[in-house]
């Protein structure tokens, strides 16, 4: 069993199965559950990754793409048989109806990015672009909606595994959800909210307002930090669809963003092709060059790697300091990357299959 206690689930068919840690059951389209635990110690903080997506709401073609002040418009396709798009700019923490685009085929497959407007059904903006990877004509897409507090970590209730509070210093709170803002390079901290007198209510909120944020979105491909609250476990139930494919995501570089391993496996960074694709790498001892950290819980501090080798007869490599190294990205774990240079950049992070 491995030691970051994340343990994993899947069926087969009719038949539940329980497999062992390294092992991923799917369906026909690959779907998984996993039992989430955060160890028992008051403050203790991990960075979650959830691999698993929403289901697929609309699916069709790319004919083109065009990108203005960093963030691109797709022009697009319905397949045959298809709803007409919903609204896609959403602005509301109340309502779930945050959605994202991802491409499914040709060189830029993998690319998750969140959408910010549409115009019709033939017009797509997102927030962030592909770069220099191309999105040739016919490129398959689909739309899923995002993950959101209640969506991934359940409804607000006095029986939620998050426990719930006046305020989120109460004792009765045992876990805080945080979301991390790249570009101000701080942590949003939500937590249930209780209220009322004879009649409870219950709601996520932020910590600093008393106003319900039920669906903050929580961005496919990102990172989580979650902090137990209690000396004592906390568990959840994480599900969904198994993408089985790469994540690609559109980052400003120059801040740090928080990256989700994309699968249910332990994976580590040359399996995940860190090395081979991050935006800025160095031929020998990295100086200027992308830094990927990696999150100790015990010691609640950061071990930084840096790309580079690129000249090495062994080719490109994670280095810490001046040696050689190929770290491992724990399943249902994130890693912190701050990539090298200005504007947006493209990371992408491979599961182990």
């Amino acid at each position: 069993m491995n030691s970051n206690r994340y343990k994993l689930f899947g069926a087969a068919l009719a038949l539940a199965l329980v497999l062992a840690q390294s092992t991923f059951a799917g369906l026909a389209t690959p779907s998984g559950i996993a039992k989430v635990t955060v160890p028992g110690g008051v403050g203790r903080t991990e960075f979650f990754g959830m691999p698993f997506a929403r289901p697929v709401e609309r699916s069709g073609t790319i004919s083109s793409v065009s990108t203005t002040g960093g963030n691109a418009t797709f022009t697009v396709a319905l397949d045959a048989g298809q709803s007409a798009l919903p609204s896609l700019s959403n602005a509301d923490q109340n309502v779930d109806a945050w959605y994202l685009l991802e491409i499914l085929d040709g060189p830029a497959i993998g690319f998750i990015l969140p959408c910010t407007a549409n115009t019709g059904d033939t017009s797509i903006t997102v927030q962030g672009d592909t770069g220099t990877i191309s999105v040739p004509a016919g490129t398959k897409f689909v739309l899923r909606k995002e993950w959101t507090l209640a969506t991934l970590f359940g409804a607000a209730s006095n029986a939620n595994a998050f426990g719930y509070g006046t305020s989120s210093t109460a004792g009765t709170v045992k876990g805080k959800v945080q979301v991390f803002n790249s570009l101000l390079g701080s942590l949003a901290t939500y937590y249930i909210r209780e209220s009322g007198t004879t009649t409870k209510s219950y709601n996520w909120a932020l910590s600093t307002s008393t106003t319900a944020r039920n669906h903050v979105p929580l961005r496919m491909g990102r990172g989580i930090v979650l902090v137990n609250n209690t000396a004592s476990d906390l568990n959840f139930i994480a599900s969904g669809e198994y993408r089985t494919a790469r994540t690609r995501l559109s980052v400003p570089a120059g801040f740090t963003t928080f990256v989700a391993n994309p699968g249910p496996n332990d994976v580590t960074f040359d399996t995940a092709t860190i090395p081979a694709t991050s935006p800025t790498r160095t031929t020998g001892v990295p100086g200027n060059a992308d830094q990927w950290q990696m999150w100790n819980a015990t010691t609640r501090s950061f071990t930084t790697y840096k790309v580079g080798g690129t000249t090495h007869a062994s080719g490109p490599s994670m280095y810490q300091s001046s040696t050689r190294v190929n770290p491992t990205i724990p399943a249902f774990k994130a890693v912190a990357v701050k990539p090298y240079g200005s504007g947006n950049v493209i990371v992408t992070i491979a599961p182990n299959l």
